[in-house]
């Protein structure tokens, strides 16, 4: 009977030691994953025109390294399978048409980095009104004594126009006259620099002006690199304003908050940035021994060993 007892004792202990290990690894491999990142993770580039030679978009890629070290990064472009693209996309027919403007690079300690995307579709019929979809893995490479490899993708969509660009003036006759010269316009976020505790949240509010005259019934998008804001876009009032909420994410880092305006056949585009520190909340007292995960595991440890020495005490009665 001593024995059974034992047995099913040291099962127990066995058990509860497994689950705090495997909520330990969950939780560091989530740290891990929120040390490098990329976005937007999926975006859209509409009426993209099979042209013949290359053209810069106007989606970039923001890169984050929030490790203490540089980072060497390398981008490359796939051609993804064709039972994994989105519904109503095909794979791009060559990922040779999509051009980072570098394969590889360094991003500094707690630092990040803006890649651009070109492209270079070729001049052909039947490359109009296609749907593509095309994956840019970004790799972080490990450094000595680092096992594993970290590498979110990003999912990049394009549609290309219904027709082809005019190859030359006579080609489709007289040319068109040209539209007339749209006005420049300024688009600003109410504070270039800001700063929350993790978790927080704020109003910011972006401005949309032409020649010092506000500009209403504009659409605009707000982007961050960390954090969320909400609505995510929204159109100038008679003020030519729009107003979000930002919220901090529960982290110590500097975010950066966009504001984008695509532009008219009146007015041009134009873009403002924020930037944010976030700072932690208020200390709490820490463990000596510093690393959470290492905390769960001594932890682990200690009732594993009280539970099986209560365990052979029993059994010895």
């Amino acid at each position: 009977m001593g024995i059974k007892r034992l047995s099913g004792v040291l099962l127990s202990a066995l058990m509860v030691v497994s689950l705090i290990l495997y909520a330990s690894s969950v939780a560091h491999a989530q740290e891990i994953e929120n040390v490098f990142t990329v976005s937007p993770g999926e975006f859209t580039v509409r009426d993209a025109p099979p042209m013949g030679s290359s053209y810069t978009i106007s989606q970039v890629l923001v890169l984050w390294n929030r490790d203490d070290v540089p980072r060497t990064v390398l981008i490359t472009v796939e051609v993804p399978p064709e039972n994994m693209v989105t519904p109503g996309y095909e794979p791009i027919p060559n990922g040779g048409w999509v051009l980072p403007s570098s394969p590889s690079f360094m991003i500094g300690e707690n630092s990040y980095a803006l890649i651009q995307l070109s492209l270079n579709i070729p001049r052909w019929e039947n490359l109009t009104g296609q749907r593509w979809e095309v994956w840019i893995p970004v790799e972080r490479q490990p450094i000595p004594g680092e096992i594993g490899v970290l590498k979110p993708t990003v999912r990049m969509k394009i549609e290309t126009t219904e027709w082809l660009p005019p190859e030359k003036e006579n080609e489709l006759g007289p040319p068109p006259p040209p539209p007339p010269p749209r006005t420049t316009t300024f688009l600003t976020i109410s504070e270039e620099n800001f700063t929350l505790q993790a978790g927080e949240s704020k109003y910011l509010t972006a401005t949309l002006t032409s020649d010092g005259d506000p500009v209403e019934r504009e659409d605009i998008t707000w982007r961050a690199t960390a954090g969320t804001v909400v609505p995510s876009s929204g159109e100038t009032d008679s003020v030519g304003q729009v107003s979000i909420v930002y919220t901090a994410p529960g982290y110590e880092i500097y975010p950066i908050v966009s504001v984008s305006y695509d532009g008219s056949e009146q007015y041009e585009p134009s873009s403002g940035i924020s930037y944010g520190t976030i700072t932690e909340p208020s200390p709490e007292p820490e463990p000596s021994n510093g690393s959470p995960a290492g905390l769960i595991i001594g932890i682990a440890i200690v009732i594993g060993c009280a539970v099986i020495g209560a365990a052979i005490l029993l059994a010895r009665r």
